[in-house]
């Protein structure tokens, strides 16, 4: 999971399963589907880093969880940090996605201010 076209194509699974699951239960939006299962995705590549790391073996790149963070799963990093106690000490990591998180949440806010979420 090292290359940029992998994340795209990780990105790009995601968006389908999301479209693919909202036809089959529309009363769910898809936008409710892509962040459960890119916060799912997240926390799994937490738990599968933290495993590589007790083993020694290869790890995930920390580009891919600030990417993975950037497009909306940043909450699956945090709880996935936190549960297994993984990259919490790290201050560059805590304070990039702490800001990502941030951004996040303002923008949620934001978009229930103007209505973005209600439907019509």
């Amino acid at each position: 999971m090292c290359c940029f076209g992998v994340r795209v194509l990780l990105l790009l699974f995601i968006v389908a399963m999301s479209y693919l699951l909202n036809a089959a239960q529309p009363q769910i939006p898809v936008l409710a589907w892509y962040g459960g299962l890119i916060t799912i995705f997240s926390i799994m590549a937490m738990g599968i880093d933290k495993y590589q790391a007790l083993r020694d073996r290869s790890r995930i790149p920390e580009a891919l969880f600030t990417t993975l963070s950037i497009v909306g799963g940043v909450y699956g990093i945090w709880f996935g940090a936190w549960a297994f106690r993984h990259k919490n000490r790290k201050a560059s990591f805590v304070l990039t996605h702490a800001a990502i998180a941030a951004i996040w949440l303002a923008l949620i806010i934001l978009a229930n201010y103007y209505g973005i979420f209600n439907a019509s």
